[in-house]
């Protein structure tokens, strides 16, 4: 009984220390970590809603597989595809004030040594700031030189797109009929 009512005092403790940890990030780009996960679910939705990305996210019966494939790509860098497969895959938070406001996550593609900005979001308050160039220059140069990266963009996004563009971004060869395909090596 004792030692029940000791781990129960230590919990708020351990919880204390998880919420110090967590909190003690700088600002500016950061490895997502577990704690960001509801941050870059909860933003996926919000831009699918604004047709942003794809509407299949916004099903309910999807909300699991993508829950499951951001926790595996920040604690095992792997993002499961629809294929049984799993790609190399990592997730970026942009913080400003110990608060995540942007994320960026990317994806290996087929092609070997290929990545794909798969997803970037920035929360509407914190547009206009550069922190979605920040987050595409940051995210980038996280590789090696001489990466290649695609990112592929729904029509709605032409901010997105605009913003590439000048970051160094070509039109590549569409590969799907309802998005814009870029394409970028890194130097």
């Amino acid at each position: 009984m004792l030692n029940w009512l000791v781990k129960l005092l230590a919990k708020p403790k351990s919880k204390t220390a998880v919420l110090t940890k967590a909190t003690s990030r700088s600002d500016g780009l950061q490895p997502a970590t577990p704690s960001d996960t509801p941050f870059i679910f909860e933003s996926v939705l919000t831009e699918a809603s604004s047709g942003h990305f794809t509407s299949d996210y916004l099903l309910p019966i999807s909300h699991r597989g993508l829950m499951h494939q951001i926790q595996s790509s920040i604690t095992q860098r792997k993002c499961p595809t629809h294929r049984n497969t799993s790609s190399e895959s990592s997730i970026y938070v942009f913080l400003d004030s110990n608060c995540p406001v942007g994320f960026s996550w990317v994806v290996e593609t087929e092609k070997i040594g290929e990545k794909e900005i798969y997803l970037l979001a920035v929360l509407p308050s914190h547009r206009k700031k550069g922190i979605g160039r920040a987050l595409v220059f940051e995210t980038i140069s996280q590789y090696p030189p001489k990466t290649k990266f695609i990112a592929r963009l729904y029509p709605a996004s032409q901010t997105m797109l605009l913003m590439l563009i000048a970051m160094g971004f070509k039109r590549a060869p569409n590969r799907g009929k309802s998005t814009v395909c870029l394409s970028y090596v890194s130097s």
